[in-house]
């Protein structure tokens, strides 16, 4: 479903790499380490992403790195539930 580190052209001066992409879902997932929180800069570019993504449509899902295995059973059913959520709703669509 996901490409890993996958650039993605949201109409902006450059594309933007995310984590894991899913171009058909329109489903971006992110996965913030340590760096992410390093300044003020950092976190506004986070944010413009986010909102560049969401301006072309997509969906942005954010897990902070130090969850990944300890709530790892919660990130599936939240990835599943958007996945399925999405295929839905482009599903509505396509009628």
């Amino acid at each position: 479903v996901f490409k890993l580190n996958a650039p993605v052209d949201t109409g902006g001066p450059r594309p933007w790499v995310v984590d894991f992409l899913s171009r058909e879902l329109k489903l971006a997932v992110e996965i913030d380490g340590y760096h992410h929180f390093g300044g003020r800069e950092r976190f506004r570019l986070d944010r413009r992403k986010d909102l560049d993504l969401q301006r072309a449509g997509y969906w942005v899902y954010r897990i902070h790195w130090e969850d990944l295995l300890p709530r790892l059973e919660e990130i599936l059913q939240t990835l599943n539930t958007l996945i399925d959520a999405r295929r839905r709703e482009l599903a509505g669509r396509e009628r």
